[in-house]
């Protein structure tokens, strides 16, 4: 196990600069780099809104899957913890989504929180779920 701490107060970099980066470890016999994360110095502003992009939107009664504009799967952020949230019933399916902020695909993330990265995949049982999004590692779950 290994743990990651993003310290980027030595940097002089603004609050709100994104910084990418990838982890990195080798040794005898192995060599493992991570896919590139993306974090924000100091408080990440939140952006206008968070949707749940995918293939479950016409689910959800929006008029077309992959519509980041679709305010049946609008996400609503929870200034206790700052996760954005989203609770739907959705039939039993194998699902594909992504993060889409601000209603369009400028800003968007996919699996492990890469800007414009690979779709999540998500295979549900059928009935309620909760998508969380946590703005400051960009990473979208379901459970």
């Amino acid at each position: 196990m290994y743990f990651v701490i993003d310290d980027l107060g030595t940097l002089g970099l603004a609050d709100g600069t994104p910084v990418q980066y990838r982890a990195a470890m080798s040794g005898p016999g192995f060599s493992v780099v991570s896919e590139p994360r993306t974090v924000t110095v100091g408080e990440a502003p939140q952006p206008d809104s968070v949707t749940v992009a995918g293939s479950l939107n016409s689910e959800l009664g929006c008029p077309a899957d992959w519509d980041p504009a679709c305010p049946a799967a609008s996400m609503t952020l929870d200034p206790a913890d700052n996760i954005w949230r989203l609770t739907v019933d959705l039939p039993a399916g194998q699902y594909e989504y992504k993060a889409a902020l601000n209603g369009g695909w400028d800003a968007n993330y996919g699996a492990d929180g890469v800007p414009n990265g690979a779709n999540i995949a998500y295979a549900h049982d059928g009935g309620p779920v909760t998508f969380r999004y946590y703005h400051v590692t960009h990473v979208l779950t379901a459970g």
